[in-house]
């Protein structure tokens, strides 16, 4: 049986997703570091997932972009402590909610990407190239 909370919080999802929700997609191959400077000389940021609604919203804009088997760089990083897990690169903040597909994250990487193929995040090296995901 579903509680009203989680009746609320399916409901709240589908009022905000859009079209594309406020992610804006850059096609081109670039490492993290690059992806996050080519965000702010769009005046925008990477796009940071922090809610299970913002995960839904983002994985229907990429479906609904034709870019569901394409992998992403979004804001999130190992912290400098192995505990917490991973934090947001724009501000520091522990990621609250974590997607990670069935074995990640593996430690093979300091950076999180989306897994295109996969539809999660997964932890891989800063300096490989990928599409990135901002948000505005």
């Amino acid at each position: 049986m579903m509680s009203r909370t989680a009746v609320l919080a399916v409901v709240l999802c589908i009022a905000v997703t859009s079209a594309n929700a406020g992610f804006v997609f850059l096609e081109k191959d670039l490492t993290m570091e690059e992806g996050l400077m080519a965000c702010k000389d769009n005046g925008l940021s990477l796009a940071r997932i922090t809610t299970a609604c913002q995960w839904e919203d983002m994985i229907a804009a990429i479906k609904n972009a034709g870019l569901d088997s394409t992998d992403f760089w979004i804001d999130g990083r190992l912290a400098p402590d192995p505990f917490i897990g991973f934090i947001t690169d724009n501000a520091g903040i522990i990621l609250p909610f974590q997607y990670f597909v069935c074995g990640e994250p593996n430690n093979t990487g300091d950076c999180v990407q989306i897994w295109g193929r996969k539809a999660g995040m997964d932890d891989t090296s800063c300096s490989n190239k990928k599409y990135v995901i901002c948000q505005e």
